[in-house]
């Protein structure tokens, strides 16, 4: 029986994605984030490759290929590429530099370096994740500015009654909230990020922090491998 592999794109061993708000927050440091190091795979005799993102699967011939043109030959695989962020489509190039996600250790290292000389924030979305990256800012004096394409704070959380409860404490601690706002574009204007709405707002700002998340399954097009609910699993012989 051959020993199992995991090769995964990041460059880390398995940390806990939703402890980047706290790493961002200085609530803990960046060896609080892992959950398993060597040792952990060492125990498992599993082989681990780091840094290597899958490009595309080939399920008759069983093969995986990768983006630095190597490949690697399964019996079994167990695809676990989970989610990405939703990054939005409409940023100049320009003013990507400004733009930052928050779903990796490093996504959660942009937002810190940025932050050392960032004014003003503006978070597209505000969900659990977004209102923890305000906490954070708003330690440092930061101008913390929403853009909401929804009527009420937390809407997949929590109802509107609760939502209004909630929103005025916020307020109160002098966040801002624009709702009923889509992002039309990003671009950069007098050495800033510039948001600009719906409404032909234009919010200048040095961060924009987008939110929100897909499924990850770029990787399984082409490859005719069924995709339904959050898991994919093919065997030696092909069949998912």
């Amino acid at each position: 029986m051959h020993s199992p592999s995991l090769i995964s794109a990041e460059h880390y061993f398995a940390y806990s994605r939703p402890l980047t708000t706290y790493y961002v927050a200085h609530k803990i440091n960046r060896e609080g984030l892992f959950i398993a190091d060597n040792s952990f795979y060492k125990n498992y005799d599993v082989k681990i490759e780091l840094g290597k993102r899958a490009v595309g699967i080939d399920k008759t011939k069983q093969i995986v290929y990768f983006e630095d043109d190597t490949v690697v030959e399964y019996d079994n695989l167990l695809i676990a590429s989970g989610s990405i962020a939703d990054y939005p489509d409409n940023v100049d190039n320009d003013a990507v530099r400004f733009v930052s996600i928050l779903r990796t250790i490093d996504d959660a290292e942009k937002i810190i370096a940025l932050s050392k000389s960032t004014k003003e924030i503006v978070i597209l979305g505000v969900g659990l994740v977004s209102l923890q990256v305000a906490d954070a800012s708003k330690k440092n004096s930061v101008t913390v500015t929403f853009v909401v394409g929804s009527k009420q704070i937390l809407s997949k959380n929590i109802d509107v009654d609760c939502a209004k409860i909630i929103q005025k404490r916020l307020e109160a601690r002098g966040l801002l909230f624009l709702f009923h706002r889509e992002v039309s574009a990003i671009r950069t204007k007098d050495s800033k990020a510039c948001v600009i709405t719906n409404r032909g707002e234009e919010l200048l700002t040095d961060l924009v922090v987008v939110k929100g998340i897909r499924p990850n399954t770029e990787l399984l097009t082409n490859t005719g491998i069924h995709m339904s609910g959050e898991y994919w699993w093919t065997n030696s012989r092909g069949q998912t």
